[in-house]
């Protein structure tokens, strides 16, 4: 795959665009065949169904970075050396190689702040879910507030005076 100065850009600017609003929705139809062409990844039946398997952005940063079927968050690098090793082997290549990196590098750049993000969304969805099943069998869910353990011990003991079976009483 040959490719110009501009789809270079293109490619760099969609990803960026799916890392600054983080939705995979701005991954453009270019830069999902420069990935799946160039990055270790395998053609999905769609743009649409790539989409959908990489909604959940964390794991789209780290696959950026290692490849669909790789564990080694070295392995597109050692691609982009590749490429650049064959880029600088033809003529009208702007540089496979270095579109890699780029993805790469905003991949690193914006991984905190999406995982930040959707570990909060996560986190807000098993809430919900949570919520849910407690009220289908009859029970509300209250948040508990975390204690020392001294305070704890107190507020037990305060707990059974009040309503009996005194732990420190014996039976």
């Amino acid at each position: 795959m040959n490719m110009t100065a501009k789809q270079c850009a293109d490619i760099t600017k969609s990803i960026r665009g799916v890392m600054e609003t983080r939705s995979i929705e701005h991954l453009s139809k270019l830069a999902y065949q420069f990935i799946i062409e160039n990055m270790g990844f395998i053609a999905h039946t769609s743009l649409d169904g790539f989409r959908g398997t990489y909604a959940d952005l964390r794991l789209f940063c780290r696959k950026l970075q290692t490849g669909e079927y790789s564990d080694d968050p070295e392995y597109t690098i050692r691609e982009a050396k590749r490429y650049e090793t064959m880029d600088a082997l033809k003529e009208n290549s702007e540089g496979i190689g270095p579109t890699i990196r780029g993805i790469v590098a905003l991949a690193r750049k914006h991984e905190q702040g999406i995982a930040a993000l959707f570990n909060m969304k996560q986190r807000a969805q098993e809430l919900i879910t949570a919520n849910h099943i407690a009220e289908k069998y009859g029970y509300k869910l209250v948040k508990a507030v975390s204690v020392n353990t001294e305070e704890r011990v107190e507020s037990l003991k305060h707990m059974h005076a009040l309503y009996g079976n005194d732990p420190d009483q014996d039976d």
